[in-house]
């Protein structure tokens, strides 16, 4: 399985030789409010705050664990009282909800000079630009609707290949439950919930999905065809295990990998925590996208991003100048992947 990953494209090296001219002239500084606190998220961001200082900035960061609305509490809090963040970890609407108080920063100039338009996949610059201004910049692009499958829990069950369709993955959690296996790895934080259900709805029927997700469309979401949707999402409830309350991603992550699962739904940023647990494809897990019924390849979308505030101290201003720079430096243009967003 190739990954492509339009993220933080540059290593601390060529960061470092980019940008070597800003950071003789100034003292780049940033504090990054994010949600990254704990496991394989904490280990990332810790790269990139290496990155940073090693490109020549001084790098800080607030960590918020749990719940995006906690971070969201903690940045509510900070621009009330006059301290906004100069970088903060936001996502979609997120980011056009912050623009709208007039709180974030301009980054028109150093994206004209660094060409994103051109760097950036199209389906993200409407989110990256909410009113025409470049207020963000993504660190990432994964596509969500993947299903992982642990080769030694299928073989045990006699599962020859990853199933395709609805129809065939109920067929076959039939089988791994006979087999004395649970069918589904899952985690008890809601947004593992929705990533689930996302791909559900997706794969059972794409107008669905376009109309009640990014459309928000009432009839949609009361639709026969959601109640079915719901239905799927009942029966998958029934094969996951009952020890799911207060797991982690990756340790429902862990459970496929290791053969106590046969199957986990989650995105492309799973295949790092495989590679750092020594997991290999095709020996441990096997990976495609989530079951569709309308047989075509589809994506989901999902990115990261940084969003910046406006500052009065030069140096986070100049910060917030590195830090964008890293995301995007070296990056070249590449086509955009499908998407239903």
């Amino acid at each position: 399985m190739k990954f492509i990953r339009l993220g933080i494209c540059a290593t601390a090296l060529v960061a470092a030789a980019v940008l070597t001219a800003t950071a003789a002239m100034a003292e780049p500084k940033t504090n990054l409010l994010h949600q990254w606190s704990d496991g394989s998220d904490a280990a990332a961001i810790n790269k990139l705050g290496e990155m940073y200082t090693a490109a020549g900035g001084t790098w800080q960061q607030t960590p918020i664990s749990g719940h995006t609305a906690n971070t969201l509490a903690k940045l509510r809090a900070d621009v009330v009282s006059g301290n906004a963040p100069p970088a903060v970890q936001l996502k979609g609407p997120e980011i056009a909800e912050w623009n709208a108080t007039g709180k974030t920063a301009n980054l028109d100039a150093l994206a004209k000079a660094e060409g994103w338009d051109k760097v950036v996949a199209p389906e993200l610059i409407s989110v990256m630009k909410p009113k025409g201004s470049w207020v963000a910049a993504p660190m990432n692009i994964h596509r969500v609707n993947w299903m992982w499958g642990s080769k030694k829990a299928m073989d045990k069950a006699g599962i020859a290949s990853m199933p395709k369709t609805w129809a065939e993955f109920n067929a076959d959690c039939e089988k791994l439950v006979k087999a004395g296996l649970i069918c589904i790895a899952h985690g008890s934080a809601d947004w593992t919930d929705a990533t689930t259900f996302d791909s559900v709805v997706y794969g059972l029927d794409l107008n669905l999905y376009r109309k009640a997700f990014v459309e928000a469309d009432l009839g949609a979401l009361r639709s026969d065809a959601m109640v079915k949707a719901f239905d799927q999402y009942r029966k998958m409830i029934k094969w996951m295990d009952p020890g799911i309350a207060g797991r982690s991603w990756d340790a429902a992550l862990n459970m496929m990998a290791t053969g106590q699962a046969g199957f986990f739904f989650m995105g492309d940023w799973s295949i790092g925590t495989l590679n750092a647990g020594g997991f290999k494809e095709g020996t441990d897990y096997l990976c495609t996208q989530a079951p569709v019924d309308w047989g075509k390849p589809g994506y989901i979308l999902n990115a990261d991003s940084v969003v910046f505030f406006q500052q009065k101290d030069k140096d986070y201003i100049d910060g917030q100048t590195l830090l964008a720079k890293m995301f995007l430096v070296a990056c070249t243009p590449r086509a955009a992947a499908t998407t239903s967003m």
